[in-house]
This record gives C-alpha cells, sequence and structure tokens, in this order.
C-alpha cells in the first residue's frame, strides 16, 4: 500500500491499493495501482470505509467480509493499535495533511 495523493510508490512494485482518502470510500472502489487485484467479496460488498467498518475490518478482514480476501494480513488484536491506525488514515489521506515528495 502507499497514501500518497499521486498514488505513486517510490520504493517499488504495488501490491495494495493507495489509501489516501481511504476513509468515507467504498471498499475496492479506488483505481488499481498495483498488480494484484481486489478480494471479490470486498468489490461485491458496498462496504463503506467508516471508523466502525475499519475498526471491525482491521481486526479479523475474514470475518468482517465473510470469506477469503487476497491480502495476507490477519488483523490487529490490539484496540489502540487499530485506533491509531484509523486516526492515521483519516489524517493522512487528505491534500492539507499530505508531504508529496516524502
Amino acid at each position: 500500500h502507499t497514501i500518497r495523493r499521486d498514488g505513486t510508490n517510490p520504493y517499488g512494485t504495488l501490491l495494495g491499493p493507495n489509501l489516501y482518502g481511504v476513509m468515507g470510500r467504498t471498499a475496492a472502489m479506488n483505481q488499481r495501482s498495483g498488480w494484484a487485484k481486489y478480494s471479490t467479496k470486498l468489490e461485491s460488498s458496498g462496504i463503506l470505509w467508516t471508523e466502525r467498518n475499519m475498526m471491525a475490518f482491521l481486526k479479523n478482514p475474514k470475518a468482517f467480509v465473510g470469506g477469503v480476501i487476497n491480502m495476507n494480513f490477519r488483523g490487529i488484536e490490539s484496540w489502540q493499535d487499530r485506533v491509531d491506525l484509523i486516526h492515521y488514515l483519516q489524517r493522512a489521506g487528505h491534500e492539507s495533511w499530505m508531504v508529496q515528495d516524502g
């Protein structure tokens, strides 16, 4: 993943979607900037990335989506770590906060 407005990954190939602006977006509706495809379950879910949905997804992605997903991520057990990550996604996903060259 990257979290850059321009969607580029300065470190090489991008496997996951760009997470810039992910909060408030519908799951699997971002333009793909890597070679891996979205999970069929996510594409057809209609899930809106709210704080509540993101908390559940980050805890256990397979259980939240209801099946296999195309990412090697088992989840984050720590409630505080999930809260911190969501706050980061909210703040870093907006132009006023992002540094575009770093």
